[in-house]
């Protein structure tokens, strides 16, 4: 996988347990305004929930994470302002899912939001690039996904 996406590909050797689901995911682009969650366990804690808005879409020149490869005008980044909870340190490479349909549509690079900052704004990485950068080899198309 190309190394312009922040994202890890792992297989996995064996069957998952039975009730096991997969998340659906969504390459389009969330809309300005439109609700997203994110679940994670920063610094291995217990499992934790924010929900928020999407706000704004990044460059790779905004988020300071432009590859000798990156297209300076593409969509790198999608920005996060939380409205009920927040990420907080150890939460880097969560997902953040439409709210609406349950689609990853990012996972979480970094940002200023923590228990400190509740008005910070975070950065996920928009899943949009990673399965364009390689992981639809992998994954098929988003349509394809297991809903």
């Amino acid at each position: 996988m190309a190394t312009l996406a922040d994202s890890s590909w792992l297989r996995m050797r064996h069957t998952p347990p039975e009730g096991v689901a997969f998340a659906p995911w969504s390459t389009t682009l969330p809309l300005e305004g439109e609700p997203v969650v994110s679940v994670h366990h920063p610094r291995a804690d217990r499992q934790k929930r924010a929900a928020g808005v999407f706000k704004d879409y990044l460059h790779c020149e905004d988020a300071n994470d432009c590859g000798e490869d990156a297209d300076p005008d593409g969509i790198h980044d999608l920005s996060v302002a939380w409205t009920e909870g927040v990420t907080d340190a150890g939460s880097s490479g969560s997902g953040l899912f439409l709210a609406s349909t349950g689609e990853l549509i990012g996972v979480l690079s970094g940002g200023l939001s923590g228990c400190e900052h509740p008005e910070g704004v975070d950065d996920d990485g928009w899943f949009g690039l990673a399965d364009r950068e390689g992981l639809d080899l992998w994954l098929g198309q988003a349509s394809e996904s297991p809903h």
